[in-house]
């Protein structure tokens, strides 16, 4: 378990860069920083882990968000306590799932400003995700606001770099199928259901369909 980390410096960088017309498409109120990847991947590499550096809190499930005068992480009752010994004095832990707690919408859609503005990177949420948000903030009378350049890495130094593992394609014993006999099956379906693309992002979908694996 990581020790506390002093997140005030990241913290100052992100603030700065909220209010910077030239990163961010109007002056944003919060920030979010969820804990997943642009793949929704269950298990992250080292350089998408942002909310662990921003917050020096690093289980495995959490959001953060950033505003201009406070800083709050949501996380579940596995982590209460291994995130109070994490963060520092700089953030507020919100004990998601017990009564008391609001969700991270419902704190937001009472404590922004009228017509605030959240930033969020578009790539770390799924269309399902963006739309059910967008709505959620619009209730409270606020607009989710893409922001193209990931803040967090702006203000990282030193991130890990992405994985560049070989990729070796498995035999057939352990796959079961080959990838030609795996395509054609999905290739059927479509025909069934009347579609002619299909679109694959998790990760591991990738691979078990092409019958990769990486070490």
């Amino acid at each position: 378990m990581a020790l506390t980390k002093d997140s005030t410096a990241i913290l100052q960088k992100l603030r700065a860069l909220m209010s910077n017309l030239a990163i961010v498409p109007t002056q944003l109120d919060a920030y979010i920083i969820p804990s997943t990847d642009a793949h929704s991947s269950e298990y992250i590499a080292d350089c998408d882990n942002r909310r662990a550096f921003v917050t020096g809190f690093d289980g495995s499930a959490g959001t953060a968000v950033v505003m201009k005068d406070k800083a709050l992480l949501w996380t579940d009752g596995r982590y209460y306590i291994q995130a109070t010994k994490q963060i520092d004095k700089n953030w507020t832990l919100m004990k998601q799932g017990l009564p008391d707690t609001p969700t991270l919408i419902a704190w937001l859609s009472k404590n922004l400003p009228n017509s605030g503005f959240v930033g969020v990177d578009p790539l770390l949420y799924t269309q399902d995700e963006w739309e059910s948000l967008s709505k959620e903030l619009r209730i409270g009378g606020k607009t989710l606001t893409a922001v193209s350049q990931n803040l967090v890495d702006l203000v990282w130094p030193n991130r890990p770099s992405c994985p560049e593992n070989s990729v070796v394609e498995l035999d057939i014993k352990f796959s079961g199928k080959s990838t030609r006999d795996k395509i054609t099956d999905i290739r059927k379906q479509l025909s069934e259901a009347g579609c002619e693309v299909f679109l694959i992002t998790e990760l591991d979908e990738i691979a078990c369909n092409e019958i990769w694996n990486n070490y």
